[in-house]
């Protein structure tokens, strides 16, 4: 009986690993016809009741079902009609199945504003040395940022993770997921592509993040607190690794406070109020979080 089941597990894991077509292709498909893709989710609750998935061969969203209780760094198979809406390719309404729970994101594309098309429409991506041309706070949720990079300019839109917090006034490194907004033509349109910041780590200082580390864009693998605090803040890696080196930034780009040593609490007391990224680098992680000092 358990060699029975050992091989009907084996069975059931080959067709999962098996399941689903290549993004790219189905991107290439009819409108109208159903789909099975599969891949890793790369945004949460954070963008609203849509989510976008990635495998290598590109990105697309998926909408409708109960998309809201996937998170960030699941690994789905998700099916449905593929539908464009404001020329963002979907699959809507989904069906999907969760067979691997939150682990690793995929490493952002690093692309120009002009690299910015059709073909990087639902992947993570990351633009390096943006200025943004607005100051003081980010406004109301679907806001949309006009950010300068290499004198070519991209649109970064707001959301309710980044409403309220101070817009960069130096140059920073912006990471975020490919998307469209474009209402006429109904299809084939080039224009209203939009860079969707997820929260306010996917904006940090540029050139902080050391060439070579692969890092891990999930806040959630680093549990910072008390988060506001007023004196210190101490942190934990969720994966219990070691610190090698930590950097803190505040929201102008500035670094505030870097070290080498290995520790896991830092004082605050000579901080002044305002939000705060820190990033822990390991050997072979750089984790991102932001903190308030209040």
């Amino acid at each position: 009986m358990k060699k029975l089941l050992l091989i009907n597990f084996t069975l059931l894991l080959l067709s999962v690993n098996n399941f689903g077509q290549n993004i790219a292709a189905v991107r290439g498909m009819a409108l109208g016809n159903n789909v099975t893709v599969r891949g890793v989710v790369t945004n949460g609750n954070e963008l609203g009741i849509i989510r976008y998935m990635q495998d290598n061969s590109g990105g697309i969203a998926i909408y409708g079902g109960n998309v809201s209780t996937i998170n960030r760094g699941d690994s789905i198979i998700a099916t449905g009609p593929l539908v464009e809406f404001r020329n963002l390719y979907e699959v809507t309404p989904v069906t999907f199945t969760v067979f691997s729970t939150p682990g690793k994101m995929p490493n952002p594309m690093v692309i120009t504003p002009s690299q910015f098309d059709e073909s990087k429409e639902g992947i993570l991506l990351q633009i390096k040395n943006c200025v943004f041309s607005a100051s003081g706070s980010f406004g109301a949720v679907a806001t949309n940022y006009t950010v300068t990079s290499g004198g070519q300019t991209f649109v970064v839109r707001s959301n309710t993770t980044i409403a309220g917090a101070p817009i960069p006034t130096g140059t920073v490194d912006i990471t975020g997921v490919g998307s469209q907004f474009c209402a006429t033509p109904a299809s084939g349109c080039t224009t209203g592509y939009q860079f969707l910041v997820r929260d306010m780590s996917d904006i940090v200082a540029s050139g902080s993040i050391p060439t070579g580390i692969i890092y891990n864009l999930n806040s959630n693998q680093i549990d910072v607190y008390p988060n506001p605090t007023n004196s210190s803040i101490s942190f934990k890696l969720l994966n219990n690794e070691i610190p090698t080196s930590i950097i803190i930034t505040d929201m102008t780009g500035k670094m505030v406070y870097s070290s080498n040593i290995s520790q896991t609490s830092i004082s605050t007391l000579n901080f002044a109020k305002g939000v705060y990224h820190l990033q822990v680098i390991t050997t072979s992680n750089n984790y991102k979080t932001n903190f308030i000092v209040d």
